[in-house]
């Protein structure tokens, strides 16, 4: 129960083991201003987005908050509204969280005390800056797999870009140009990796490659120089077997 006298529980909350970073009687990770706990269950981000509302003739902004698969007003009330793109972000989260990494990863940002936010747009992306992913629902781009060039599921594209959001909220997101001849971000191995991990989880065909090259004749084909995985091991990352450490295998 909520003791408002003292901010805090005066009982552990029974959702405690998800946020381990946090005390098991804190309230709204200690800023009940930028984030609210309806029931006591789970943080909620408080991320914005534009719903389309007619207040004489005026849109408003309303800010919902996803928690336990749904999204829901600042009051608690469920949103059901018919606004396509919320829909759609509700729908790419829980597909997420049907993965293991995807579960963690989404529990990872609704724990952190940063917040981000979820737009539309024409194009996939992360700003760092604004702690702002992109999601373009239906974004015709190509992805090297191990089935070859493939428009990959909307959802996929949404972990991509999540996955920055948390590399940035663990402090270790390195923008910088240093893989592969200067020409893509380190950053985007750690959100392959996660990529992967989601679609190894889901049996989805593995990420080869980050880029693309084009031929002098148009065709596209995977860049040799970003790829990511070898036979379904990670070239990047390790996981520990007894007392060794072998490539990540998906």
């Amino acid at each position: 129960m909520y003791d408002p006298a003292i901010g805090r529980f005066n009982r552990i909350d029974r959702f405690s083991e998800k946020y381990y970073g946090l005390s098991p009687y804190q309230y709204g990770a200690n800023n009940p201003i930028k984030y609210i706990d309806i029931n006591g269950d789970s943080i909620v981000v408080n991320t914005q987005f534009a719903i389309p509302t007619i207040f004489g003739g005026v849109n408003a902004n309303i800010s919902l908050h996803y928690n336990n698969g749904t999204f829901n007003f600042q009051n608690g009330a469920e949103y059901s509204g018919p606004d396509q793109f919320v829909n759609n972000v509700k729908s790419g989260l829980n597909e997420l969280e049907k993965s293991n990494a995807g579960n963690e990863m989404i529990n990872t940002l609704i724990s952190s005390t940063e917040k981000m936010s979820i737009s539309d747009s024409e194009s996939n992306g992360y700003s760092p800056s604004k702690k702002e992913v992109s999601w373009n629902t239906e974004s015709k781009s190509l992805i090297p797999t191990e089935m070859g060039l493939q428009n990959p599921k909307s959802f996929i594209s949404l972990g991509h870009e999540l996955a920055h959001a948390e590399d940035h909220v663990k402090g270790t997101l390195n923008t910088s140009r240093t893989w592969t001849s200067n020409k893509y971000p380190q950053a985007e191995k750690y959100a392959t990796h996660r990529e992967n991990q989601i679609r190894g989880e889901l049996g989805l065909p593995l990420r080869t490659h980050y880029g693309l090259q084009r031929l002098s004749s148009g065709s596209l084909i995977p860049d040799k120089q970003s790829q990511i995985i070898k036979n379904g091991f990670s070239n990047f990352y390790q996981m520990k077997v007894g007392p060794i450490y072998l490539p990540y295998v998906y």
